[in-house]
């Protein structure tokens, strides 16, 4: 009876305000679901020292840097905020992402549980990682039209207004290193991205 009152004062709200009941928990937060155009941050010089003549890791690097330097709020469960920390690129946590992405696309399964049923910290102690902390971010895109070069800024600006704990895992003050990966099919259709994310022990 009690939750049929509550949900009846839910629908109320919402026939009165006219938000969805995602909307009104936003509200009721006091916060708004963070957007960052990071192109644009680019083409205007704000990620200093950005050039997409570097390897793919150096820019990876500075963008999530960029990221972490901001005062962003996260509206998902843990809501971390910045600004947090730099991190560095891992080797390690680079081959993980890897492996994951890879499977990714040979399965076609988009999933943080491998085809092989590894979960993301399987495979991060798997190439030699110890942590005291680990999270991944993954992302998936389809374009019969074949994929743009900034397939991979969509997927962090996607994650910074995700509320199911993405934007949190990149803003976390304690994480030190990371490691992120794309993998594309051979016509540039299909890309699967993994963000591994780590704390040193």
């Amino acid at each position: 009876m009690r939750y049929l009152k509550i949900l009846g004062i839910n629908i109320l709200i919402i026939f009165i305000t006219g938000c969805t009941v995602d909307e009104l928990l936003n509200e009721l937060k006091g916060k708004k679901t963070p957007k960052v155009d990071l192109v644009k941050a680019i083409d205007e010089g704000k990620v200093g020292g950005f050039d997409r003549s570097d390897p793919i890791n150096v820019q990876y690097e500075m963008v999530l840097n960029y990221v972490r330097s901001l005062n962003i709020q996260c509206v998902d469960d843990e809501m971390k905020s910045g600004p947090s920390p730099e991190i560095n690129s891992n080797d390690k946590l680079v081959e993980a992402a890897k492996e994951h992405s890879d499977d990714m696309l040979k399965s076609g399964n988009f999933s943080h549980v491998g085809s092989d049923n590894s979960h993301s910290y399987d495979r991060m102690r798997k190439h030699g990682f110890k942590g005291l902390k680990y999270a991944e971010n993954i992302y998936y895109k389809h374009d019969s039209l074949g994929n743009g070069r900034d397939t991979w800024i969509h997927a962090i600006e996607s994650w910074i207004e995700s509320t199911d704990g993405h934007c949190s895992n990149m803003m976390d003050p304690d994480i030190t290193d990371f490691g992120m990966y794309e993998s594309k099919n051979s016509d540039n259709t299909t890309s699967y991205i993994t963000l591994d994310l780590g704390q040193k022990e």
